[in-house]
Parts: C-alpha cells; sequence; structure tokens
C-alpha cells in the first residue's frame, strides 16, 4: 500500500500524557491495517509517536511501532490476537513502558504485549490512522493515563474533534 492508501487522523484538542492510552472499538471485521497513537507528535505528514499497528485482514498478526519523522520502526516482534466486530483494542505509553491491549466484545480487558522505548515522552496528541476501505470503529477513548493499566472509565470523543490530512 502506498502513502496515498493512509488517513491519519488526531484528536488535536488537547495534548494528553505524557502518560496516555487511546482506544477503540470495531463496528466492522477489518481487511487492512489500521495505527492507534499516542504521543502524536511533529506534523502529520511527517509524525513522531507510539502505535498499535493491528492487522485486521484475517491474519491477527500485529506490532508496536515507533514512528520518526513519518518512518516506522518496529519494537520487538510481532504478537497475534484475532480481532472481530465489537472487539476493542488500545495502546497506552506509561513512562516508557508502551503497551497494547484487548478487550473481546463484552469481555475484559487483558495485556497483549508491552515494549520498552525512551524516544518519546512528552505529552502528545492522540491518533489514528487507517488503510482506505479497511476499518470502520467507534468509541474512539483515550487521555492521560491514570494508573498503570488500561484505562475502561474514560468517555468517547466526539469524531467532529478529529481532524483528517490525507497525503495524496
Amino acid at each position: 500500500s502506498g502513502v496515498s492508501d493512509w488517513h491519519p487522523n488526531y484528536y488535536n484538542v488537547a495534548q494528553y500524557g505524557p502518560d496516555c492510552e487511546v482506544f477503540i472499538t470495531l463496528k466492522a471485521s477489518p481487511t487492512t491495517q489500521c495505527i492507534i497513537g499516542v504521543r502524536v507528535g511533529g506534523t502529520l505528514s511527517n509524525p513522531n509517536s507510539y502505535g498499535f499497528n493491528a492487522n485486521g485482514g484475517g491474519s491477527g498478526v500485529h506490532k508496536i511501532l515507533r514512528v520518526d519523522n513519518g518512518t516506522d520502526t518496529q519494537l520487538g516482534a510481532t504478537f497475534n490476537q484475532t480481532l472481530a466486530v465489537g472487539d476493542s483494542i488500545g495502546i497506552s505509553a506509561i513512562g516508557s513502558t508502551i503497551s497494547a491491549y484487548y478487550k473481546p466484545s463484552g469481555g475484559s480487558w487483558t495485556l497483549l504485549t508491552s515494549r520498552t522505548d525512551t524516544t518519546y515522552s512528552s505529552a502528545g496528541y492522540l491518533g489514528l490512522e487507517s488503510e482506505i476501505g479497511g476499518w470502520k470503529c467507534d468509541d474512539f477513548t483515550g487521555g492521560t493515563a491514570s494508573g498503570t493499566s488500561a484505562a475502561t472509565t474514560l468517555s468517547p470523543v466526539s469524531y467532529t474533534h478529529l481532524r483528517a490530512h490525507e497525503t495524496d
């Protein structure tokens, strides 16, 4: 997929963190990739951030990324989790620990994996980026983390505050 196949967005109302988290709920069976991000800084065309790169194309193989000036660097090994409609995924950055979470529809949050990285330690925006045609999600939720595990009581933010930027 080329750069023009991706739609990056960020919640530009406030910066959160430096300890922060973001979560989404799947509304359709995803067929492509999506990245939800924390500590998003820089510009949308060349961001810096940490992201949970979720692959919905049936493979269930995901990764945690560090994005440096728009270039992805995978942190550690890939990990597996099948995703279905109604499931939720999330990422948190608590200190130098970047963690990916999963919650099955009607279930509880579980930690999928964690990585350690000290490159970005400041507050930043929350982000959502997806390939064209593959993801439908709801309940884009996040903010400053109040503890060391996935928050389940944050209220979803309004999509009207997400600002889209497409690179063609």
